[in-house]
């Protein structure tokens, strides 16, 4: 499957700002275009980990326009696209998640379903639900598309949250588990694929221990169980964000 990852802003377009709260000791001021790039990534390093190709809409911090973005999905021949946004309020308490599709009864509200579900029930924050609006991402590609608001940058909480590298893994581990499921139900392989995305932990110790296997194969002259067990130790470095050797 060919999946379109669309990181929400970029370049002289810093999307939602948040301010810079002394009283509250809250200096992060969070740019939406960075923190968007940065769980994009993520994404895409977990689908390709899983076996999916991959179309981002910009890979660094630079402007895209509204019409580049759809025209890229589009020429791609994408099977679906997700827009990956971050939300910003007047009022500071405003802390939901939110999904957007462009309108109802279709395969996008099916996906928008999954990925929000699953955002959800990763980061317990409110259920703002999956909602009908009229985007250009969502309106002028020709996959089923949606545009999801992760948290609001507003919220001294959630920004704080969504700053450290662990809660991104978790946001990351969310909108891809809800992609995953779209096409199908998700292999015990994936669902590892999808942990070691949040716990590191738990994902190094299992580079480790395919790092060993590969020594043991190698050793052993099996050139195919070396290679298998080095591609493995890849697709976790993947999933964790991790540059593959």
């Amino acid at each position: 499957m060919i999946i379109g990852i669309d990181p929400g802003h970029g370049g002289n377009d810093p999307g939602a700002v948040s301010p810079v709260r002394l009283q509250i000791g809250d200096q992060l001021y969070t740019k939406e275009s960075e923190m968007t790039l940065d769980i994009a990534k993520r994404v895409q390093g977990i689908l390709l980990a899983c076996g999916h190709h991959v179309i981002m809409t910009r890979i660094r911090d630079e402007y895209v326009s509204l019409y580049d973005r759809p025209n890229l999905l589009n020429r791609a021949n994408c099977d679906i696209a997700v827009s990956i946004h971050l939300n910003s309020s007047h009022s500071a308490s405003a802390n939901y998640i939110a999904t957007f599709i462009q309108a109802t009864g279709g395969k996008a509200e099916q996906i928008a379903g999954l990925i929000q579900k699953s955002l959800v029930r990763a980061t317990g924050w409110p259920d703002g639900g999956v909602k009908v609006q009229n985007l250009h991402i969502t309106r002028e590609t020709k996959m089923p598309a949606v545009l999801t608001e992760l948290g609001f940058v507003s919220n001294p909480y959630e920004e704080q949250q969504m700053s450290l590298l662990v809660i991104q893994g978790v946001l990351a581990a969310a909108v891809a588990e809800g992609i995953l499921l779209y096409f199908g139900p998700v292999e015990p392989w994936q669902i590892n694929l999808l942990n070691y995305a949040v716990d590191t932990k738990a994902g190094k110790d299992e580079i480790d221990r395919a790092g060993k296997v590969w020594k043991t194969r190698t050793t052993a002259g099996d050139v195919a169980g070396a290679d298998s067990a080095h591609k493995w130790a890849n697709q976790v470095r993947q999933a964790m964000g991790l540059p593959t050797t």
